[in-house]
């Protein structure tokens, strides 16, 4: 009998240490990353990217459930809509990026995964949720998208896309003749770790 107990106790233990979360880092050379905001208004529909962006993650890629968490932060102060005039505006006015330079959204957790085990590779459906901490206001997602695990490259990407209200984060709507959003924003993210 305790020779059984033994042993159940080594297994434990040693499965509990094979689970272990893995770290990534935002790739910063060899990937192209994406965080960009579409705005469908009836007049105009803008799009909006950023460069400035740094992050990084911690899984258990045997069981995404277990233990996520991590940051992405978007300088916004590069966010780019195609017009430099618009740009300033947008910087200057609204977004107010002198008091308010980044966006920063948190991982807390992952509520579900389909599947849940990506450690040898494959892509998950995955429902996260975290804090998005824009223009000083932070308000709580649930943000649909998918996990992918290269395995031969160590190459962990995540790609999301949600809504975000403009009066969620108290940010003023721009409506000049040159400038007119939608009170939703799309946010999209397609980035690589490593």
């Amino acid at each position: 009998m305790i020779r059984f107990a033994l042993i159940a106790t080594l297994l434990v233990l040693s499965s509990s240490s094979i689970a272990e979360n893995t770290d990534f880092s935002l790739q910063t050379t060899g990937a192209k990353q994406v965080v960009q905001f579409v705005s469908d208004a009836p007049l105009e529909r803008i799009v909006g990217r950023a460069d400035g962006i740094s992050g990084k993650i911690s899984l258990n890629l045997s069981n995404l459930t277990d233990g996520a968490a991590g940051t992405v932060t978007v300088d916004l102060k590069t966010l780019d809509t195609g017009l430099s005039l618009r740009n300033q505006h947008m910087r200057e006015n609204h977004l107010h990026t002198a008091e308010h330079p980044d966006a920063v959204f948190t991982v807390t957790s992952i509520a579900s995964a389909d599947p849940s085990d990506i450690s040898g590779g494959g892509v998950a459906a995955t429902l996260v949720r975290g804090q998005l901490d824009l223009h000083g206001v932070k308000q709580e997602y649930e943000i649909l998208g998918s996990l992918s695990f290269d395995k031969t490259d160590g190459t962990l990407r995540a790609q999301y896309i949600w809504p975000v209200q403009l009066k969620d984060h108290q940010i003023p709507r721009p409506a000049f003749l040159f400038m007119k959003l939608s009170d939703t924003q799309e946010i999209t993210i397609d980035l690589q770790f490593h």
